[in-house]
């Protein structure tokens, strides 16, 4: 199982690398609540870079970064041969484009906990059984299924439900009658399908469309007895289902096409102790039962008519006959099983068996729980198995397939890998249709969920496309940010397409362009990559993000991007860690000079450290701030000859104790200011909940933040000098801000206007509001952004020109999922 503490509680937004993740104040990750990305500011192309001609555009213009701010140097880059195009074309005065789209839809494994896949054919195409375990619901797990193409396109992207109660609906199978699929599961059942006090079987139609035709299923035996792990195969247009009744042995009962149970009550197979789930497969005219009974595998046969033929089963292995799988192959049945390896034998539909104690497929363990699986195109038996680490047969590395034929000879000796790279493999399903077979398997564990993967097979080999999440959702896309690299915008954000969550990126031009709809893949940790801070560092684009492990603990990547797109580090830069070796970060920020980025972070004990990283990715620690500086937010700006770093400071209550405060810290890394300077006014306090925001504007930078005083809640601007000096101590009111929300603001400027973007909640839901800040001394030009119905957070700006300014967001769709959107601002 995957842990339950500590990755951000994205739903009810985790805090993000700007306000409150954690320990020092602000929001928790996981407490419910909006908690965020950062916000701030990457300002465009760096220092002085003289060439042959004209200006590049971009340099100078600020684009937002996450979590705290990152601005970039300004001065001119100039090109060769005269002035390049403008990528920055001036829009109206105040205006705002349609929304752009940034990323296509994409698929995610589903959130939940996925278990006990099986899998059926109607000639066409595969249906996908599993049990869904809904972890923040008040209900148990549910039966879903999903229908997959031969190529292993999943088309149901919104899995079918069938069964969804107050129990626990577990260990589904499925066949396929010729007209419907039909599923079977046992309804309150445990975990790997022991049965609780009130265990029954149930089942349920589909047809090969797609439509459940039976929701929630009938009833195929209510015993007194716990019933538990069912097994079904269609003869012709009957269904016979075998289950496990609890000190009572082996039963069958046969459904008609239209879902009548014809054996109420079921027939018995035999009496002996069952050991878990047993083994059915049809010729047509009769079907082949196969379990594991006193240690030994049995198998019996049972006619059209539900007769068992062979009461008690002979025997077929001793020694273990674990997991027993059958197939029929077009002449003969295949059981197949595991114990000294996996091993099978074949059985005529008259009862003979021809292989007494099994040929060998594959000698060694393959692991515990199911890991073995067969199935037959009519001519070739397909096996699939998991082999098991050496020092631990608990924890299985891989998958492998072999062919076997008729005459029981192995055709791919020690199998073919199927998949690999996962932390186990567990409860593999296979079924063969005309075009192949397709496989479906548990893999996660350890520190990841447990999710449904599966590919298509020809033969014993996987499709060149590989394994692929097949109990899907629509991804998931949070805490998106945007900075200008002197040709195009570039929007990160955190991507839940992949096992855990991964760093994505698109380009959008300054005319709105979407240049990357696919999304380009930045990098994708072991673990949950969140929170990712764009800034550009002169040459590429930095993203610098937060990986989570599975309890919440902490470590810091990143990775480059150039402006054509193209990602730079085929492996994730793990910066350093921190002189307090802490695992829990509180909050974090990036900027530019422009020959470089650096990276504030401040930990659990409230001091920041600092990462300055180069142009080449060299990442080193530099000394941290002095012991009269240290706060629970921070934020951090370039102005053009100094960082700017403010924080604001909490007594550990989540109340803070002091205004806003500021320091100075040159490109080297060297502390300016021993003790930090005010910015807020004498009085205020400030809205831990999120970080302030910084911009370069002018020669010095315009800070934004949320502060709390004798007027209420609001939205305030300052202007800080290079000298550390604040010309108007407090700032001026941009917007009053609801108590209930959290602004989350962001700003950006090309030098000499500036635009903040905030969150702002109404009645409704939260919208994105924006300010063009003139001067500070003026009235500050209020628009809406983006006022959709469905919730709208992380706002982030970037400027690449006078009237040109992109923001970002995320919205939340109806599956629940946030999808990155933007709009372009001009101005006057």
């Amino acid at each position: 199982m995957a842990c339950s503490g500590g990755e951000p509680a994205h739903g009810h937004e985790a805090s993000a690398g700007g306000g409150g993740l954690t320990a020092g104040g602000g929001d928790s990750a996981g407490s419910g609540g909006d908690a965020s990305g950062g916000g701030g500011q990457a300002a465009g192309a760096g220092g002085d870079a003289s060439g042959g001609g004209g200006q590049a555009a971009g340099a100078g213009g600020d684009a937002s970064g996450g979590g705290g701010q990152a601005s970039g140097a300004g001065g001119d880059a100039s090109g060769v041969g005269g002035a390049p195009p403008d990528p920055c074309p001036e829009r109206g005065a105040d205006t705002v484009s349609p929304e752009l789209d940034i990323n296509i839809p994409a698929s995610a494994p589903h959130p939940h906990d996925q278990f006990t896949p099986a899998l059926a054919s109607d000639g066409a195409n595969f249906l996908l059984v599993w049990s869904d375990d809904p972890s923040l619901t008040d209900h148990g797990r549910d039966v879903l299924a999903a229908r997959v193409a031969p190529d292993g396109t999943v088309l149901d992207p919104e899995p079918l439900v069938v069964a969804a109660g107050a129990g626990d609906e577990g260990v589904p199978a499925v066949t396929f009658d010729g007209t419907h699929y039909v599923v079977v599961w046992a309804d309150d059942a445990g975990f790997y399908g022991d049965p609780y006090a009130a265990s029954d079987i149930r089942a349920a139609r589909i047809s090969p469309d797609g439509a459940v035709l039976d929701p929630g299923g009938f009833v195929v035996s209510s015993a007194e007895q716990p019933d538990s792990w069912p097994t079904a195969v269609s003869l012709g247009a009957t269904t016979v289902v075998a289950w496990t009744a609890q000190d009572d042995g082996l039963r069958l009962a046969r459904l008609s096409p239209s879902g009548e149970v014809l054996d109420p009550g079921g027939v018995p197979v035999g009496s002996g102790p069952v050991e878990g789930r047993a083994a059915l497969a049809s010729d047509g005219a009769g079907a082949l039962l196969a379990w594991e009974e006193d240690g030994a595998l049995r198998a019996a046969r049972v006619s059209a008519d539900g007769a068992v033929l062979d009461p008690g089963g002979v025997p077929i292995a001793t020694g273990g006959g674990w997991q027993p799988v059958a197939a029929f192959d077009g002449e003969q049945y295949w059981i197949v099983w595991k114990g000294d390896g996996v091993r099978a034998a074949r059985v005529t539909p008259g009862g003979a068996v021809l292989d007494p104690g099994g040929i060998p497929i594959h000698a060694g363990e393959s692991g515990e729980l199911t890991n073995v699986a067969a199935a037959a195109d009519g001519e070739e038996l397909l096996v699939v198995w998991a082999t098991p680490r050496a020092t631990d047969p608990s924890i299985t590395v891989d998958l492998r397939a072999t062919r076997v034929s008729r005459a029981g000879a192995v055709l791919d000796p020690g199998g073919v890998v199927v998949a690999s790279g996962s932390p186990m493999y567990t409860e593999v399903a296979l079924a063969a249709g005309h075009d192949g077979a397709f496989v479906a398997w548990m893999q996660g564990g350890l520190e990841a969920p447990w999710d449904i993967f599966g590919v298509a097979l020809r033969g014993a080999t996987p499709d060149a496309s590989g394994p692929a999440p097949i109990a899907v959702t629509p991804a998931d896309q949070s805490w998106p940010a945007a900075v200008f690299d002197g040709q195009s915008y570039v929007v990160v954000w955190s991507d839940s397409r992949t096992v855990s969550r991964s760093i994505y990126a698109a380009r959008v031009s300054a005319s709105g362009g979407v240049l990357d709809p696919a999304g380009i893949l930045v990098a994708d940790t072991p673990v949950y990559d969140a929170e990712p801070l764009p800034v550009f560092d002169g040459q590429n684009t930095v993203v610098v993000w937060r990986a989570y492990d599975c309890c919440g603990a902490t470590e810091l990547y990143a990775a480059r991007l150039s402006p054509a797109g193209v990602p730079l580090d085929a492996t994730p830069i793990r910066l350093p860690s921190l002189r307090t070796n802490l695992d829990f970060m509180v909050d974090m920020a990036v900027a530019s000079d422009g020959h470089g980025v650096m990276i504030a972070v401040i930990d659990e004990l409230g001091e920041i450290e600092l990462i300055h990283m180069d142009q080449a990715g060299a990442a080193e620690l530099l000394p941290p701030s002095p012991p009269e500086i240290v706060g629970s937010s921070v934020s951090l700006g370039f102005d053009g000859t100094s960082y700017l770093v403010t924080l604001g400071v909490s007594d550990g209550s989540g109340e803070p104790d002091r205004p806003l405060h500021g320091a100075r810290v040159s490109p080297s890394g060297e502390w300016l200011d021993t003790t930090a300077f005010r910015i807020a006014r004498e009085g205020a306090t400030v809205a831990l909940r999120k970080p302030a925001a910084i911009t370069r504007h002018g020669d010095g930078s315009l800070v934004v933040w949320e502060e709390e005083n004798d007027d209420g809640l609001g939205l305030y601007a300052a202007e800080i000098g290079p000298d550390g000096a604040v010309p108007q101590p407090g700032g001026a009111l941009l917007a009053p801000i609801d108590e209930a929300a959290v602004a989350e603001p962001a700003v950006a400027s090309d030098g000499a206007r500036a635009l903040a973007v905030w969150q702002h909640t109404g009645e409704a839901e939260s919208d994105v509001r924006g300010a063009e800040i003139p001067a500070l001394d003026a009235e500050p030009v209020v628009l809406t952004v983006s006022a959709d119905p469905a919730r709208e957070l992380w706002p982030r700006v970037s400027a690449c020109g006078p009237a040109n300014a992109l923001v970002t967001y995320a919205r939340r769709g109806s599956t629940g999922a946030f999808d990155v959107r933007g709009r372009l601002l001009g101005g006057g």
